[in-house]
């Protein structure tokens, strides 16, 4: 539709029409029409933005630093936690497959908890809950007595991050209009991919200045990423903006 190709996409209607014992729509045509030239308009506008107009404005300044810094965390602590199962007490084949099946149930319950309670309030939760654990198992570093009890939150904060990357991606597309969508995610996941290059550099840091120093770093990531959250507004049953100016509130 986009490449004007509408007899294609008729043949293709009228196809599925025919499949299911349906009468064909006689005013077809025209919708088809103005779907493509709708489109085509919408591509046409797009091109004219580019990634400096996600700063330009305040609101879409602000939603583009805080998403940006909130999909950074969500891969740099994946990463830093993942890449740290090794160090913890228990069987390391062991630890691997419940951290990894314990996931499943948590994007399960987070698709009930968008529903139930918005994106805001759980993203919330899991990044406040993941920040406290963290800074826990800071503090637990280099007691043995306590070494399973530590291995028992760093997965907690492991299932509170699982549930946030699983709303973050929805919470942004939300957030930013039609014409920057895409710009606006490429910027975020640079970041997002930028935190699973520099998680490795920091569980480094554990081993040169002290073991603690990793968890620190994520947890306070974390809590600083739920700070962010709060700026950002809820998206539940709200119209998503197509234009910039829809996201500044000038047309409402």
């Amino acid at each position: 539709m986009v490449q004007g190709k509408v007899a294609e996409a008729k043949k293709t209607i009228e196809f599925i029409f025919r499949w299911n014992k349906l009468a064909a729509d006689p005013s077809l045509d025209d919708k088809l029409q103005d779907m493509s030239d709708a489109l085509v308009a919408e591509q046409q506008l797009e091109a004219d933005y580019t990634w400096l107009d996600c700063f330009r404005s305040p609101r879409m300044r602000k939603y583009t630093l805080a998403q940006s810094f909130m999909w950074f965390t969500v891969l740099f602590v994946t990463y830093g936690i993942s890449f740290s199962i090794n160090e913890l007490s228990g069987n390391l084949y062991l630890n691997l497959i419940i951290g990894s099946a314990a996931e499943i149930p948590v994007h399960i319950l987070t698709v009930y908890f968008m529903h139930r309670f918005g994106r805001k309030k759980p993203l919330l939760a899991f990044y406040g809950s993941c920040g406290l654990m963290c800074i826990i198992a800071a503090g637990m570093s280099g007691n043995i007595d306590l070494e399973t009890p530590r291995t028992a939150i760093i997965f907690t904060a492991r299932f509170c991050l699982a549930g946030s990357y699983a709303v973050v991606f929805v919470y942004g597309s939300e957030l930013f209009p039609t014409v920057l969508r895409n710009t606006a995610f490429g910027i975020c996941i640079f970041c997002h991919t930028s935190g699973g290059v520099i998680a490795p550099q920091v569980i480094l840091l554990g081993k040169v200045i002290h073991e603690s120093v990793p968890f620190v770093i994520f947890g306070s990531c974390c809590l600083l990423s739920y700070i962010l959250v709060l700026s950002q507004p809820e998206t539940l049953h709200k119209k998503m903006p197509d234009t910039i100016d829809e996201v500044e509130g000038r047309n409402t």
